[in-house]
């Protein structure tokens, strides 16, 4: 008999929150966008220290190392993550890291990313659950990206997880993801 995974979601939380409510511990993380009155999720992941991890995805947002997004494609930006950039800034995704050479854009580009790397930041929101040790955490990952749907996530490392039930209670809006409601 498996194990049933129960992950407890932390209220969602501003990125200026990470310091003061993100835990050092061990666990599964989403963070993802709040726009308008609703809030998109953007990734999931795991982390032996959820705070430290957070701030490497906020650093790597600053640098040119993650695809950023029109300020007013964010909402959809499941509709363009499989598509290419548009040049002028105007619409979709307007940087994608093709690293090294991207960075040299992404520099040179800097002052018209600007508002969208802002808006992103300004508009980020995580939640955490902490994972008992005795849990792996890449099945804890998989299982959630697997529930929430990998088209509906920037990242894609699910796969089939047939092992591991799970159960997931906190944040109405995290809850609402996996249920669908």
């Amino acid at each position: 008999m498996s194990t049933q995974l129960v992950l407890n979601w932390s209220d969602l939380a501003p990125y200026d929150q990470i310091g003061k409510s993100v835990c050092r511990h061990r666990g599964v993380y989403l963070w993802g966008f709040q726009i308008n009155d609703g809030f998109v999720p953007y990734y999931v992941g795991i982390a032996e220290n959820m705070r430290h991890r957070l701030g490497q995805h906020i650093s790597a947002i600053l640098s040119g190392a993650y695809t950023i997004y029109h300020k007013d494609s964010l909402s959809d930006f499941v509709s363009h993550k499989d598509k290419k950039v548009l040049g002028g800034y105007l619409t979709g995704k307007v940087y994608q890291p093709m690293l090294p050479d991207s960075l040299v854009t992404f520099i040179r580009d800097r002052e018209l990313l600007r508002p969208h790397i802002d808006f992103m930041l300004d508009s980020l929101m995580f939640s955490t659950a902490t994972v008992d040790s005795t849990i792996n955490l890449k099945a804890a990952e998989k299982a959630c990206i697997m529930s929430i749907g990998k088209k509906n996530l920037a990242n894609s490392r699910g796969g089939i997880v047939t092992n591991l039930p799970l159960a997931v209670t906190g944040d109405t809006n995290v809850v609402a993801l996996f249920y669908k409601i």
